[in-house]
């Protein structure tokens, strides 16, 4: 069977140059998928699980990629569900994403950051990237002490 394949191949040559070309086609894209560059989270400002004691319940999410990000490709959901404002820093290869109005004390939040973020290079995430904490307010022992006109001041 194999050797009536290569007669009708070297017989027909617009057939071998057909095969050729498919050949050297499944070969370039088995390579090109293999070596597109991934966009990696390198950190995030508070880590995943975390427990956040905060005061200002305003304090932005951090997030730190492997190279800068393509502002446009931004799509960042939240449960409970909050809008974001964002700000990039692709010097420092950082997003900022601030809450709004404002993160509630005692909740705990997962994030999502849609896998269709890309880098200005075009590199990717592989998937949906999800972390979550919880915002809690310090206790007050933690407290810095009051400044000011009538506390000892």
């Amino acid at each position: 069977m194999f050797l009536f394949l290569i007669n009708i191949i070297k017989k027909n040559l617009f057939l071998s140059i057909f095969l050729g070309i498919a050949i050297l086609l499944t070969i370039f894209l088995f390579f090109f998928e293999a070596f597109k560059k991934e966009l990696i989270l390198t950190n995030t400002i508070p880590l995943s699980g975390q427990t956040v004691y905060d005061i200002d319940n305003r304090s932005p999410i951090i997030c730190s990629f492997s190279e800068a990000v393509d502002e446009k490709t931004i799509k960042i959901t939240s449960s409970p569900s909050l809008e974001f404002k964002f700000e990039v820093d692709n010097s420092s290869f950082q997003i900022k994403i601030f809450p709004i109005p404002a993160w509630e004390y005692n909740e705990n939040y997962k994030i999502t950051i849609d896998k269709n973020l890309s880098s200005l290079t075009g590199a990717r995430l592989k998937k949906d990237l999800i972390f979550n904490f919880l915002i809690k307010f310090p206790p007050l022992e933690e407290l810095p002490p009051p400044v000011g006109p009538g506390h000892g001041f």
